[in-house]
């Protein structure tokens, strides 16, 4: 079993944690028909390893096609760009990002926000209604991969402010494009963001998030795309994770 599900974590609304006892049961009993499982992160290694502790248990990151996915410093442009890319849910708090940022331009920050995925329209109707904002965040709705990873290479900072994570494939796939990374302090975020790529900031919390975005737009220099990229495609790459994935199957497949 390969589980990257936040179905593990407490702090999502719908969980193992509190299903009918019926269901609750019988995920228990499917989970333990496994001999191995594979976990994103050592965050849900921990969570699913309450259900069957006596599997064999490994950590695998998520995966990013690095031929999308990667640093090209003529992509950069000039304007400082902070970038967020999800599916728009409520716990991605794209409303809260949004009110970071519009806190920033108030003290006469500038800089520039891209917002790829869905937007729920009360938030697009005040974008183009506060002329603070209609000139700095663009909209750019549902893209392709590809469209994504050459929005990512024309940023500067990737922002994720969820209320729960496990491995965010988008987190990874910003590292790979050589993006330092702010993200809320949840599920295994805090397993792939240090000093070097990134910082961290506890969930919910405005006021951190605010001064994480003029800290790193302040701090930039300390920030080594190249490094950054390097680092990300050494661990999260196809060519990579494929080998590790090969090595734990072959453990238990006995050719005959």
């Amino acid at each position: 079993l390969t589980e990257h599900w936040s179905f593990f974590s407490k702090n999502k609304q719908i969980n193992i944690y509190n299903l009918n006892f019926i269901l609750k049961f019988f995920c228990k009993k499917i989970i333990r028909q496994f001999d191995a499982i594979i976990c994103v992160s050592n965050d849900l290694k921990k969570s699913v390893q309450i259900f069957h502790p006596n599997a064999n248990f490994y950590v695998l990151p998520n995966i990013v096609n690095e031929k999308i996915f990667n640093l090209n410093v003529n992509d950069m442009n000039n304007d400082f760009t902070f970038i967020h890319v999800s599916d728009g849910s409520p716990n991605k708090n794209i409303p809260l990002i949004l009110e970071a940022f519009k806190s920033c331009l108030n003290k006469s920050f500038k800089f520039k926000l891209i917002i790829i995925g869905e937007i729920i329209n009360e938030l697009n109707s005040e974008i183009i209604e506060n002329n603070l904002l209609k000139d700095t965040v663009k909209i750019l709705g549902m893209v392709s991969y590809q469209e994504v990873a050459q929005n990512m290479k024309n940023s500067d900072v990737f922002v994720l402010f969820s209320n729960y994570e496990n491995m965010p494939c988008v987190i990874l796939e910003a590292l790979c494009c050589g993006l330092p990374v702010i993200s809320s302090n949840v599920g295994g975020v805090k397993e792939v963001i240090n000093e070097d790529n990134g910082i961290l900031v506890p969930v919910k919390n405005l006021f951190e998030l605010e001064r994480a975005m003029i800290d790193i737009f302040l701090n930039y220099k300390n920030f080594n795309r190249q490094f950054i990229s390097n680092s990300a495609l050494s661990t999260y790459s196809y060519s990579i994770v494929s080998k590790q994935i090969n090595s734990i199957y072959n453990q238990f497949i006995k050719f005959t």
